[in-house]
């Protein structure tokens, strides 16, 4: 069964009340997932990828690996709680905005490992430079 695009003919009815069933930006696609903003996938297979993702960094933390640090930031990443619930928990970065890469979004050779509140803060551009210590004129 194909379910239809909210918004079009998958508005749902329950008790009388309109109900889009994927929320006011999204649309259900054939695979399951839920498309949003007109270029992300939610399906699946990438709530898969991004759980092995998460566990990873948990891996590599445990091994006082730096691979697992924010790669806006390079500071630790809070392993302790769950992904996405404080600015310090992890959250998966794509190394290539989804905004501009849709096609990359599923690939893990784009994933970062980020703190939520750095990704958020980058967005879609290109992360902050670290141009090193402030020193003073010398002359």
């Amino acid at each position: 069964m194909i379910q239809m695009a909210c918004g079009v003919d998958g508005w749902g009815h329950l008790a009388g009340k309109p109900r889009n069933p994927c929320g006011s930006r999204g649309f259900l696609v054939p695979d399951g997932g839920v498309h949003i903003s007109g270029k992300r996938t939610h399906s699946r297979a990438f709530g898969k990828l991004k759980k092995a993702f998460f566990e990873e960094g948990q891996r590599l933390d445990a091994a006082g690996d730096p691979a697992a640090d924010c790669w806006i930031c390079h500071k630790r990443i809070d392993y302790t709680v769950p992904p996405g619930t404080t600015d310090l928990s992890h959250e998966l970065d794509h190394y290539y905005p989804v905004s501009e890469y849709p096609e990359l979004q599923e690939d893990p050779a784009g994933f970062r490992h980020s703190h939520r509140k750095c990704n958020r803060e980058r967005g879609d551009g290109q992360p902050k430079l670290d141009m090193g210590d402030v020193i003073p004129a010398w002359w």
